[in-house]
């Protein structure tokens, strides 16, 4: 899962991480491989077909956007069920993390823009 990096660290019991496998495995680990594979396979047919039909290529497409849209919600829903497991130290650890993740973030965004700025 994507947003794991965001709960290391956190000193989980075990517990805890039995319980977020549990969340996984309801929430996501089950629904998106085969998702992403039916998606996949899809979009690879109008590709290797005789005449591209752009019409299925956009209807395709746009599966594909709201699979990914639906994949962000499913992460959203199990990271909050996560967050609801930890003590209030943990929480308090995980929001110190996410506050340095977005300053270091805002930094590269800085970067770019002080780039940008001076390119002619």
């Amino acid at each position: 899962m994507q947003q794991r990096g965001m709960f290391e660290g956190l000193e989980l019991s075990a517990k805890q991480r039995q319980q977020m496998r549990d969340l996984i495995r309801q929430n996501y680990h089950d629904v998106m491989p085969k998702m992403y594979l039916d998606n996949v396979e899809a979009m690879h047919s109008l590709i290797i077909s005789d005449s591209f039909d752009e019409a299925a290529a956009f209807r395709q497409a746009e599966l594909i956007a709201q699979a990914q849209v639906e994949k962000q919600v499913a992460l959203a829903k199990v990271s909050h069920q996560f967050y609801s497991l930890l003590t209030p130290e943990q929480k308090a650890v995980f929001n110190q993390k996410h506050a340095e993740k977005v300053a270091r973030l805002q930094q590269k965004l800085d970067q770019l823009r002080k780039y940008e700025d001076s390119q002619p």
